[in-house]
């Protein structure tokens, strides 16, 4: 891409990347110098921008909910009713009937696995939402070498060599993957 775009080898986008010439714009819009890195700086900036228009797929749309009709309607003037107490079944006072719905309340299974698949369904929500923020990364290590003498009565200084890292990496969504990886989270979580 060196004297394809016109770039100078300062940018480090060199031939040994083979991209000489392969974007087919060397001679045809004859950009060389300062004025044909203005241009090919100017084109690169506006495909990117109309990149980022395309969404990748159709927008989602939740399934229309099915026609429940009039013999659900709540009429406010009719239904008075209160809220019945949480454990409403204790009113009775039988000592059986308690301990058989706690008994059933904590052997059942399909409630601990609904609310099980519940929470998986928002944590895979929340890793979608986190993509569309930069990850933030650390490294660090230590090591130490003892350097070998040819004299046994020599002792030579050990060696330390100590390395840090700091990485910070964000992934532009030019297509919309991010953004259908979120709605399909949003809709698997309800």
């Amino acid at each position: 891409m060196t004297r394809a775009l016109g770039m100078t080898r300062a940018l480090g986008m060199t031939r040994a990347l083979g991209m000489t010439g392969a974007l087919g714009m060397t001679g045809a819009l004859g950009m060389t110098g300062a004025r044909g890195l203005k241009r090919t700086a100017a084109i690169l900036a506006l495909m990117m921008a109309l990149s980022g228009c395309w969404a990748v797929g159709p927008d989602y749309h939740p399934p229309p909910l099915p026609e429940t009709g009039a013999r659900f309607v709540n009429d406010r003037d009719t239904l008075q009713a209160a809220e019945p107490p949480e454990r409403w079944w204790e009113s009775f006072g039988d000592l059986m009937l308690n301990r058989l719905i706690e008994t059933a309340v904590a052997g059942n299974f399909d409630l601990k696995a609904s609310t099980a698949n519940l929470l998986a369904a928002r944590a895979a929500r929340d890793v979608a939402a986190a993509r569309q923020y930069p990850t933030l990364g650390a490294t660090a290590s230590v090591q130490r070498a003892r350097n070998a003498a040819v004299n046994p009565n020599v002792r030579l200084p050990d060696t330390w060599a100590s390395d840090v890292g700091l990485g910070l990496s964000w992934e532009l969504d030019l297509f919309g993957r991010v953004r259908r990886f979120l709605e399909a989270a949003d809709a698997e979580s309800l």
